[in-house]
């Protein structure tokens, strides 16, 4: 069996994400992984690149055959100038520390009422004069706040469908192992379906020649007693005949 280190694609359409899969190369591109050994988002920034190193270098020590795009990962994590003794420059860029945009919202939510008490005293200590411009100013401030406040809710709210959107991706992948694996059984069914109509037309066509030759034997036998019984006759008559 002829086995691939290949890229699996999963995500959305203008989303994707990969993962790096060792498949029979038999198999469609999408198909039932044998072993799944790394993950590729390349919409990261920088692209997440992670590989078990020790899965990877056994399936090429076995043999696998990697494609272009999975040897030039391997280059980036070192797993292929572990193989080959290449000298090329290896290196994974770290990814960002992702920030906690609960804390934001937090931090937001909490500071907004102390900015809000700041503008009524600075309100109070204006000239009647310049009352108007004061007020202004801090509910401008408040306003940024109230929007910073509602950008850190839409970051939550994008997380979690982030992580809804991977429970779903996940849940599909596994139902398109259970479709592969339904298929696999209807084929297995189809050849022993095939087999046995295949054995069922033999026997019947063994059947078919015994009695085929049974009946020429049987037209054999009765040719042969016809032409014994004229021949009597024929003896009979000639006997008389000469009588």
């Amino acid at each position: 069996m002829a086995v691939k280190i290949r890229l699996k694609r999963l995500g959305k359409i203008r989303s994707p994400h990969y993962r790096i899969v060792v498949m029979d190369a038999r198999q469609k591109r999408d198909g039932r992984a044998i072993e799944e050994i790394g993950l590729y988002h390349p919409k990261n920034d920088p692209s997440l690149i992670q590989v078990n190193s020790e899965r990877a270098q056994y399936w090429l020590g076995v043999g696998a055959q990697p494609t272009e795009a999975v040897v030039a990962l391997f280059k980036r994590s070192g797993d292929w100038q572990a193989f080959t003794g290449d000298d090329s420059p290896t290196g994974i860029e770290p990814q960002k520390e992702r920030p906690d945009r609960l804390a934001r919202y937090n931090a937001a939510v909490q500071a907004a009422p102390e900015e809000a008490i700041k503008v009524k005293k600075s309100t109070k200590k204006a000239d009647d004069t310049s009352a108007t411009d004061t007020a202004e100013k801090p509910a401008k401030k408040t306003k940024a706040k109230a929007e910073e406040t509602a950008e850190a809710a839409i970051d939550v709210t994008e997380d979690i469908v982030e992580k809804v959107e991977e429970t779903a991706s996940a849940l599909t992948e596994e139902a398109a192992e259970k479709v592969a694996d339904v298929a696999e059984t209807v084929e297995e069914a189809k050849e022993v379906v095939a087999d046995k109509v295949s054995e069922t037309a033999e026997e019947v066509a063994e059947k078919v020649a015994e009695v085929a030759e049974e009946a020429k034997q049987d037209v054999v036998e009765t040719a042969e007693e016809i032409v014994e019984a004229v021949a009597e006759a024929v003896e009979e008559a000639t006997e008389k005949a000469e009588g």
